[in-house]
């Protein structure tokens, strides 16, 4: 390992662009990673202490303690794995127990399909719109989606009140009040400029922030809107410290050749 040249140190950098972010978790090695970030903030600080005393009360010594780092992300899109991680679940994928809206139907000769199959042992509840009644329960069969009621409702509109369905393939996690956010390692890149020699600014490096250990804000703000903004989501990582080290991060520039062009085409520019 060797100190940075005196040319290393003259060229200037500049960062154009945002970046992206991949986490990976401490405990199983899956990683979350997110290419659609609109701003990423980077806050770094220390409390700065000092010792004043004599005439005036000068400042005879200071000193910084407490080293705080904040990761802000604004992202363009809501990801489900992102989400999950906020309470500290892993996205899951399987049959779960939903519901289906109330709807309006209508029958013919009693008969008539229904949007979605309901679950098994649930019947639900079916009104005559004509007269507002309730159809007695006895007077409704169901067989899949299939409704056949026994009552003088031959042909008309039938009210049909909500009621739980079964799917088989849906995406889904949790919200424990025993589980809370996840710790992840964190690795932030982006594409910086740099001043050469000749005055010019050209694309030379990726700028990389790697940290071992930073923890999710589990909190989750979720607006549905009339008028969308297209689903933006909001996050934060508290950065901490390593147990057995002093170093927080690391923050790197790495030449264009590191990367395949694939990667830098992901990150908005070919190689």
């Amino acid at each position: 390992m060797a100190n940075a040249t005196q040319k290393d140190l003259l060229q200037g950098l500049i960062s154009t662009t945002t970046g992206n972010i991949t986490l990976i978790d401490h405990e199983t090695g899956i990683q979350l990673y997110s290419k659609t970030l609109q701003d990423i903030g980077i806050d770094i600080k220390e409390d700065n202490k000092k010792l004043q005393g004599g005439i005036g009360n000068p400042t005879i010594y200071s000193w910084g303690e407490n080293r705080q780092i904040e990761i802000s992300l604004e992202d363009a899109t809501a990801k489900l794995d992102f989400t999950a991680a906020k309470f500290g679940q892993m996205l899951q994928k399987g049959e779960v127990k939903a519901f289906q809206e109330a709807l309006k139907y209508t029958a013919k000769g009693g008969k008539f399909d229904l949007l979605q199959e309901p679950a098994k042992d649930v019947k639900p509840q079916m009104f005559d719109m004509k007269t507002g009644e309730l159809i007695p329960d006895e007077n409704i069969a169901i067989e899949g989606k299939g409704v056949t009621i026994t009552t003088t409702v031959t042909d008309g509109d039938v009210y049909v009140n909500g009621y739980d369905i079964t799917v088989s393939d849906a995406l889904y996690f949790d919200i424990d009040a025993s589980k809370f956010a996840k710790t992840f390692e964190v690795i932030i890149s982006n594409p910086v400029v740099l001043r050469q020699a000749n005055g010019t600014f050209k694309t030379t490096y990726i700028r990389q922030y790697r940290f071992p250990s930073g923890r999710l804000e589990g909190s989750m703000k979720d607006d549905l809107k009339s008028k969308s903004d297209g689903g933006k989501v909001s996050s934060k990582i508290e950065i901490l410290k390593p147990e057995n080290s002093d170093t927080m991060g690391r923050i790197m520039l790495l030449p264009l050749e590191t990367f395949g062009k694939s990667q830098l085409q992901a990150m908005g520019f070919a190689k």
